[in-house]
């Protein structure tokens, strides 16, 4: 039988480990390097790092995956690593015996043992007490040390039920069980039926990576992914394929963005230097080359590379947000990582001027309200402190004020962004909505998973409930959600009819499905069951097809 292939999917538990031809934790920067490109590889592939040990002669984790690229995500991992252990060390070869060991892992209660498995390793291997070892995240699970931000302990803790992670761990070890022996073919912990289904939709045993049917995507499909991004970007820049793709020295816009571009798809790690190269006419070495200069001048604060970043995240952020093809997840990074999925929202006072005209002054306004809703997404009202938004829109204390009167001002105007971009959004994609199959089912998908999920359900539910207490904050939201309510009334004139002369107003009734949603976004932070929101949507479309419908277009 030959190998097990590399079976990926969203969401998959992996148990990972791989053994070395040099001392990984010897008492120099080895071990170190290795946890920060860990971190780095976590951050980059999107990837949720659950326990982990760093071994003299091997080192093992356990993993989630949030898109199927196992093997992209430690193919990247193994190569940096091993670069940067061999400059350390002044010598040349191999670091790692072979290719790393992953088993694909059924049931997530099986995590737990898993992690005492790991953190037990130093005990085993070294005789060494696992609460006395630097190298693995016992200590961060004991309460001896602070949790790092590449782990990720939730998962493992709520296992335990509110007991100490350390009386589960002696429970463990004294049993002395290894939850090793219970691998099927090597590669799979969980029940035969599972791994054999597993098996038989990937088509047995292959030397090679093996997505799941539906999930992987094949050369021509990566590349009309790379170049759906490059249409984007052209039609959001003003100019043309050919100027994006010309290889002149010469330093323009256009070439800019084509360095943000490649940079961007790069560094989000879901398309290797070489599919990049052959979407955009350049050898293998130009994609090296041209990210160590991205990164030279990122580093300097380039302004005009700045622009160009910036315009690159706003074309794929707004293409994400509501376009008629959506950018593939391959293309977008997660929300919770990274800032340009707000960047679609701009300023109200900036809308009328082409970028060219952008001032210095709209420019600092602009990225203090980015600053201020991503600081809201991520730390909350009370977290999103004056200096924390400051510190990540780089902007002096000083020159804020030129621009808004304390944080409330700041925090209103940022609402008032969000919600006119939240309004263009719903304007631009009527038409898409009215060509569906099921136009109202499609409406209601839409404004649940663009308004009422993900940052802007938290953006917009930390000011709401900072105004119940805060009187000046009230004063000041209240007109912006009003008006953003009579544009919906406006849109819902424009594109919605009543079914009948004896049918409630559409106004009302959408009024009403925006307060029914709003409601059903704030009960899914606790219960984040979204089949049974989808059958609550499903339910309220029915219910509203009897009183009205979009507008027929001539």
């Amino acid at each position: 039988m030959g190998r097990i292939p590399r079976i990926e999917y969203k969401d998959a538990l992996y148990y990972v480990h791989a053994r070395s031809a040099v001392d990984l934790a010897a008492p120099d920067q080895t071990p170190q390097n290795l946890l920060d490109l860990l971190a780095r590889t976590a951050d980059r592939f999107s990837l949720q790092i659950f326990a982990y040990a760093i071994m003299p002669r091997e080192y093992h984790v356990l993993i989630k995956t949030e898109q199927p690229n196992l093997s992209r995500a430690f193919q990247w991992f193994s190569t940096a690593f091993a670069r940067k252990c061999n400059e350390l060390r002044r010598r040349k070869g191999a670091v790692f015996k072979g290719r790393y060991k992953a088993s694909l892992i059924e049931n997530p209660k099986t995590l737990l043992d898993l992690s005492h498995y790991i953190h037990n390793l130093p005990r085993a291997l070294t005789g060494t007490d696992p609460a006395a070892y630097q190298w693995s995240s016992f200590r961060a699970y004991a309460g001896m040390a602070p949790h790092p931000g590449y782990l990720t302990p939730s998962p493992i803790m709520d296992l335990l039920e509110n007991k100490p992670y350390t009386a589960d761990f002696n429970r463990f070890t004294q049993k002395g069980e290894n939850p090793l022996n219970r691998r099927l073919h090597g590669a799979f912990l969980g029940s035969p039926s599972w791994a054999r289904n597993l098996l038989d939709q990937t088509g047995g045993a292959k030397d090679s990576r093996c997505p799941l049917p539906g999930t992987g995507a094949n050369g021509d499909a990566v590349q009309q992914q790379i170049n759906q991004a490059i249409a984007l970007v052209c039609a959001h820049g003003g100019i043309s394929r050919a100027a994006l793709l010309s290889r002149t020295r010469k330093r323009n816009f256009a070439k800019d963005l084509r360095d943000a571009l490649i940079a961007f798809l790069f560094q989000g790690g879901r398309f290797t230097s070489q599919e990049i190269a052959g979407a955009f006419g350049v050898t293998d070495s130009a994609v090296s080359h041209l990210m160590k200069a991205f990164e030279s001048r990122r580093a300097g604060r380039d302004p005009s590379l700045q622009e160009a970043r910036t315009a690159v995240e706003e074309a794929l952020a707004l293409h994400e947000n509501g376009g008629e093809a959506p950018v593939s997840d391959d293309v977008m990074p997660s929300i919770k990582r990274r800032i340009h999925d707000l960047s679609f929202i701009h300023d109200a006072r900036g809308l009328n001027r082409s970028r060219g005209q952008e001032d210095k002054s709209q420019k600092t306004r602009r990225q203090l309200i980015l600053s201020t809703l991503y600081c809201l997404h991520e730390h909350g009202y009370h977290g999103a402190t004056l200096s924390r938004i400051l510190d990540h829109a780089g902007v002096s204390r000083g020159a804020w004020r030129h621009h808004f009167k304390n944080k409330t001002a700041l925090v209103a105007a940022a609402a008032r962004a969000m919600y006119e971009g939240t309004a263009r959004l719903a304007r631009a994609n009527a038409p898409r909505l009215a060509k569906e199959p099921d136009p109202l089912h499609a409406m209601f998908d839409f404004i649940w998973a663009t308004f009422h999920q993900g940052w802007h359900r938290n953006v917009w539910l930390e000011f709401t409930v900072a105004a119940r207490t805060d009187a000046q904050l009230r004063a000041l939201i209240e007109p912006v959600t009003r008006d953003f309510f009579n544009t919906v009334g406006e849109l819902t004139a424009e594109t919605l009819e009543s079914a009948g002369p004896d049918s409630i107003p559409p106004d009302l009734l959408m009024d009403l499905s925006l307060y029914l949603s709003r409601g059903m976004a704030i009960q899914s932070i606790v219960s984040g069951d979204e089949a049974h929101y989808q059958r609550l949507r499903n339910a309220w479309s029915r219910v509203l097809g009897p009183y009205f419908r979009f507008r027929r277009t001539p």
